[in-house]
């Protein structure tokens, strides 16, 4: 299969990871890339190794079991007895070759699994809800920057602070009778200040172009001006943006069916550059959390692996093997042997070293089992 490459900016969505995080890390030479400056897909198990190690810190169910000389009758029938025997304590654990054949099933789980309709439909409804939200936000914000600018103007303070602030906000008074609310709008409008003390444009103007430019840049309707209302708003404020929920009422009914995916080309304000930065914040932060979801799943439910050391065991395995258990991939170490001296006979370095290392520093539970002890009542630990 062919392998895919991806820049810099496409691949730190797609695990989840900020662009200046991930140039760090090139930089380093952590992560790898091509003579042109791509990264390759498979890189995704640097982050994949990084965050099942910071699972396993938490969740220690992982076990290397080292047998010695088996034939392969011998180790089918000892690889029957060991999943049962894991399985008594972990009933949804699994059996991986390595670490390495462990982040590649990984790996699958987060890219292939991760355009699942569900994933898909989660992404766009919880892009939505960030939109509605930053809505609310920068909308507020302008009105308040409103309230600020006309506060010391003579006409201004004629107008309640609230009812200058729902004009601003919604566009409508809610907090007097429409005549009021009549009154109170000519005063900030430029129909009511012309040949006043107004450096710029009149505040109801000035409001108005806000909304625009924050409505555009969002890829929002300029419509939904007229259908915020302090219910809405506050349903908005209180919404959760982590589920597929989606709340009730005209308002929602009609935002919720819009198509407010921004475009590719969208680099400018005027062409709803705002709108892509959420999209592609929602989709960062997506990513992330289904990566860390099937890794924490992997480490909570455990694996194990069961390796068969004999007199030609490759020296290039033998390497990956230790390198592993210096990383601290496997939390714990069972050996079975006929007799702890023969154990110690076929453990040569490095393997005896990190074992050793293990038993020292505690970052390992290390165990030795006689092989007379397999297959008997009793599993009575020889040594740890």
């Amino acid at each position: 299969m062919q392998e895919k490459y991806y820049s810099l900016r496409e691949f730190a969505k797609k695990v989840g990871v900020s662009p200046q995080r991930l140039s760090e890390l090139v930089k380093r030479g952590y992560i790898k890339t091509s003579a042109s400056g791509m990264i390759p897909e498979s890189e995704v198990e640097y982050f994949i190794r990084e965050k099942l190690l910071k699972d396993l810190s938490h969740n220690p169910n992982s076990y290397l079991c080292i047998v010695f000389d088996k034939t392969s009758e011998e180790l089918s029938e000892f690889k029957e007895y060991y999943d049962e025997k894991m399985k008594e304590g972990f009933s949804d654990i699994i059996e991986v070759s390595s670490i390495t054949g462990l982040v590649k099933r990984l790996r699958i789980a987060v890219i292939t699994n991760g355009a699942s309709n569900d994933t898909t439909v989660l992404l766009y409804t919880r892009y939505q809800k960030e939109l509605l939200k930053e809505l609310v936000k920068r909308v507020q914000a302008a009105a308040f920057r409103c309230l600020c600018a006309c506060v010391a103007k003579e006409e201004a303070g004629k107008v309640p602070i609230i009812c200058a602030y729902e004009l601003f906000m919604y566009g409508k008074i809610y907090s007097c009778d429409e005549e009021t609310a009549e009154i109170y709008h000519k005063m900030l409008s430029e129909e009511g200040t012309k040949g006043s003390s107004w450096n710029k444009s009149d505040p109801i103007s000035t409001m108005e172009e806000s909304f625009k430019s924050i409505a555009i840049s969002l890829n929002i309707p300029l419509e939904a001006r007229g259908q915020l209302t302090p219910e809405v708003v506050k349903v908005i404020e209180a919404m959760s943006v982590n589920d597929y929920g989606k709340p009730d009422g005209e308002f929602f009914d009609w935002f919720f069916g819009l198509n407010l995916l921004p475009k590719d080309e969208s680099k400018t304000r005027k062409t709803g550059a705002e709108a892509a930065k959420v999209f592609n914040s929602v989709r960062t932060k997506l990513s992330q959390a289904h990566r860390s979801t099937e890794i924490h799943r992997t480490s909570y439910n455990g694996f194990y692996t069961i390796v068969n050391i004999t007199k030609d065991f490759p020296s290039e395995d033998l390497t990956s093997l230790y390198n592993d258990m210096e990383d601290g991939y496997y939390k714990n170490v069972e050996i079975f042997g006929s007799s702890v001296n023969d154990i110690a006979m076929h453990l040569q370095d490095p393997l005896l070293s990190s074992i050793g290392r293990h038993q020292r520093n505690r970052s390992a539970v290390v165990t030795f089992l006689s092989e007379s002890e397999i297959f008997g009542t009793s599993s009575e630990e020889v040594s740890s």
